[in-house]
């Protein structure tokens, strides 16, 4: 019924299940695992629509829907439904110089990332965004967003200005630091528990190209001095704010394992001593260290990541206190990998990297951590993102998955190392994200939710399953 009455609203916009188009759109999203089969897809092409439909889905509580910007998570029940509406942003694409301020953009939130890049490149510009290049705009920035400049600008949705926001009332909104500032901060990693973002200005800076690039080394001759190297690295005399470092160790199961080292300074600036101790290890499979453009490191990033296949994403997030924690960490990883040996198409890759600086106080985010901390320090993120070819596999690699992860958080525990927050954009629908953000922080949220969503639209009829409040 839902979608006969959006086929009346927004004629041509409707995709019945079934029909022509509807498999295409469906095989846009990245992952297999994510590929549901909505009962209708809402092909929204400007903010009006998605007024309407949201308008048209309050006479149908009992009827889900999911939001789709780009299509890069791959958890089901997230960013699709089976037994709902898929409303897709993906017609909300442009790209715009602010007409008040030329160091801001205005960015549709079904955009991606890439098209960003080639855009901003052109004036010799960055954007905080993501290091994909295929990932959506709006589900990155309400998942908080870790960008080639976090080391230094924080998490991406820090350098947000501004977010058109539609209500589950159909109302259309501002939210920024002086116009509705508490809704603002909350979808700062609060993903859609409030409202549907459709577009976000985001402040650019002067960038030409910075250094970086990627190096691979064998995993079994390499891992003691890797660990030894990032150790260093976080451990080093002074906080380098604009170096960053993303550690994987990554197994295909019975085709080898190798270790890639993605290094980024966000400053034109050659051969870091930030760097150095990576720069050491021998023996290197590949080198690729350089000056480029953002945009040309998110594509070769991208060139990289798996497509057309069932994955799981899961984190955990610990204080670096002592090195020895990362070497027993990475045994249960080995561990699980052993597990996976007869898996078809396996690909297990386990990463570590630094966290953001917190905001200032006068731009708040979400995720709690006071402006006067210091995660960026030693707090580290884990992200395990897992990759394999058959459906019949999916149970046993979630499962065994779930089982390392909670070893993982039960060991950096007994180490006295553990910190509570989870990285949205990483994390299993299981890991609690938004209660990880402490107390404080998910009462607010919960507040917020209840002004701006009385009737609890989004937490009830939304998907974003494991991330509702």
């Amino acid at each position: 019924m839902a979608c006969e009455k959006l086929q009346s609203l927004l004629l041509g916009k409707i995709i019945l299940k079934g029909s022509e188009g509807y498999d295409t759109h469906i095989d846009c999203f990245n992952f297999r695992s994510a590929r549901q089969r909505p009962l209708c897809i809402v092909n929204v092409a400007s903010v009006e629509d998605v007024s309407k439909t949201l308008k048209a889905l309050l006479n149908y509580p009992d009827t889900p829907f999911a939001i789709k910007s780009g299509g890069h998570s791959p958890h089901a029940d997230d960013a699709n439904t089976d037994t709902g509406v898929l409303i897709d942003l993906k017609g909300l694409n442009t790209i715009a110089k602010s007409k008040a301020d030329e160091e801001v953009y205005e960015l549709g939130a079904g955009g991606s990332w890439g098209k960003v890049y080639e855009a901003l490149s052109e004036s010799k510009r960055a954007a905080s965004g993501t290091r994909d290049t295929e990932v959506g705009i709006g589900g990155f920035i309400t998942g908080g967003g870790l960008t080639f400049f976090s080391p230094e600008r924080g998490f991406g949705c820090d350098d947000v200005i501004n977010m058109q926001v539609v209500l589950a009332s159909g109302e259309i909104v501002d939210a920024n630091a002086n116009s509705n500032a508490d809704l603002f901060r909350s979808l700062k990693g609060g993903k859609s528990n409030f409202g549907i973002v459709t577009r976000v200005d985001i402040k650019t800076h002067s960038q030409d190209t910075i250094w970086g690039g990627a190096i691979m080394y064998p995993l079994s001759e390499t891992e003691d001095a890797q660990l030894e190297a990032f150790w260093n690295f976080k451990n080093s005399d002074g906080y380098d704010e604009h170096a960053q470092v993303e550690l994987s160790f990554i197994s295909r199961g019975p085709n080898g394992s190798f270790v890639s080292n993605n290094h980024w300074y966000g400053r034109h600036f050659e051969r870091p001593a930030s760097f150095e101790h990576f720069q050491k290890i021998q023996p290197q499979i590949m080198n690729s260290m350089r000056f480029e453009t953002t945009a040309n490191f998110a594509k070769e990033l991208s060139k990289f990541q798996p497509r057309e296949q069932f994955s799981v994403f899961l984190t955990s997030t610990f204080i670096l206190k002592e090195k020895s924690v990362m070497k027993k960490l990475n045994s249960l990883w080995h561990t699980a990998n052993a597990s996976f040996e007869s898996v078809q198409g396996i690909l297990s890759v386990f990463t570590y990297q630094q966290c953001p600086p917190p905001p200032p106080a006068d731009r708040p985010n979400a995720m709690g951590f006071p402006p006067d901390s210091k995660p960026h320090e030693d707090v580290i993120i884990i992200a395990w993102t897992i990759y394999w070819d058959l459906d019949s596999d999916s149970n046993m690699v979630r499962d065994k998955a779930r089982e390392t992860m909670e070893a993982i958080d039960k060991t950096t525990k007994a180490e006295g190392m553990f910190h509570p927050f989870k990285y949205m954009n990483y994390a299993a629908p299981w890991q609690n994200v938004l209660k990880s953000y402490g107390d404080e922080a998910y009462a607010a949220l919960k507040s917020v939710a209840e002004k701006y969503d009385p009737k609890g639209m989004f937490r009830k009829q939304g998907m974003h399953v494991g991330f509702k409040l």
